[in-house]
């Protein structure tokens, strides 16, 4: 179908140029000099976004292309080949849950997130964990329902799943479709929540300080533009994975060979990919610091020194971790005598 392999061209063409634009994000979120947990979860999401681009478009593409798959007639490696394939994308899926999620914290318990979410240490091992619990959960549904055989149109071995159990996979798939979308929704709206009783409270500190004569507080810039970021990546990926998804769901309730089917995969794979390659543009929209470290980046020249309000920050967060009860070291030489004290000579004679 001529609207198949155009679309499918297309995929290839974006998934190239995002493949370059999250290579380049990755390297310019790696020159921050204060590394927080929001920039370490961005670097993740990059590099799961390539891989999801790698197997989308340049693995599926040329099957749809050419009706041609690396090692289909192995079966294992058929398996682990699907199993890739499926998991990337819904890693992407899951590591902006846990973004949306860290900012909903970060909001909402402010300083537990403080003392142990905004490392990078706790960030590493948090993205750890969904990733394993990504492939331990979705890895063995592949591995028992996908198999090798042969294609009863064109006679060729493909990797495809068993007739017995795609009921199995189509619930698999849903299930795993709809409810990182879910949760991110919920997520942005407890974000928006927040945002807006902050919003009025501090509309009214404002009014008391102008009441009593004060001048304005500084807004706290650096996390209005974390979260600026955080919602922009989530309402994009709402707005291009939420369809995608709901065409998986639809396109289970018809056969393969239908008109509907083939398109809905096309377009479905269009979407996903478009989703991990736009992430660069949205931080170059909502983030003036990444501008400013992408301009450093690309002119060779060192990153900006952080600010005094971001080394304020860094500085009671390393205060908040240290123990209440840490011993405090003496001071230097002896202390000072007491008043109305007498001084009694060290020879033992009267003074």
């Amino acid at each position: 179908m001529d609207i198949e392999r155009t679309v499918t061209v297309c995929v290839m063409g974006v998934g190239l140029v995002g493949l370059l634009l999250n290579a380049l994000s990755f390297l310019v979120l790696r020159t921050y000099r204060i590394q927080h947990s929001t920039q370490f979860y961005l670097q993740v999401l990059a590099v799961c976004d390539s891989f999801a681009i790698l197997f989308d478009a340049y693995i599926d593409g040329p099957q749809r292309l050419w009706g041609w798959r690396l090692f289909t007639d192995r079966l294992y490696i058929c398996r682990t080949d699907m199993m890739l394939d499926y998991v990337s994308t819904y890693v992407t899926y899951w590591i902006i849950v846990v973004i949306s999620l860290d900012r909903v914290c970060a909001l909402c318990r402010p300083i537990t997130y403080k003392l142990y979410l905004k490392r990078r240490q706790s960030a590493a091992g948090i993205s750890l964990a969904v990733v394993l619990l990504c492939y331990i959960s979705f890895g063995p549904v592949i591995f028992v329902v996908f198999g090798v055989r042969a294609d009863e149109a064109s006679g060729r071995v493909k990797c495809a799943p068993r007739r017995e159990l795609e009921r199995l996979l189509q619930l698999t798939v849903s299930t795993a479709a709809i409810t990182p979308v879910l949760l991110v929704l919920a997520a942005n709206s407890v974000i928006f929540l927040k945002l807006r009783s902050h919003w009025a409270r501090r509309q009214d500190q404002s009014a008391n300080e102008r009441r009593h004569g004060q001048g304005p507080r500084e807004s706290p810039r650096r996390q209005a533009e974390i979260v600026r970021v955080i919602t922009l990546v989530s309402s994009v990926f709402l707005l291009l994975v939420g369809p995608a998804q709901l065409l998986v769901i639809l396109r289970q309730h018809f056969p393969p060979s239908s008109v509907f089917y083939t398109l809905s995969d096309t377009v479905d794979e269009l979407l996903i990919v478009l989703n991990s390659s736009v992430n660069f543009f949205l931080y170059c929209l909502s983030s003036r610091d990444f501008r400013i470290h992408l301009s450093c980046f690309l002119r060779r020249a060192p990153p900006p020194v952080p600010t005094a309000t971001a080394l304020a920050d860094q500085t009671s967060n390393m205060r908040a971790r240290e123990k209440p009860d840490q011993p405090v070291e003496p001071a230097q030489g002896p202390p000072p005598p007491p008043p109305n004290s007498e001084i009694v000579p060290l020879d033992g004679t009267d003074c």
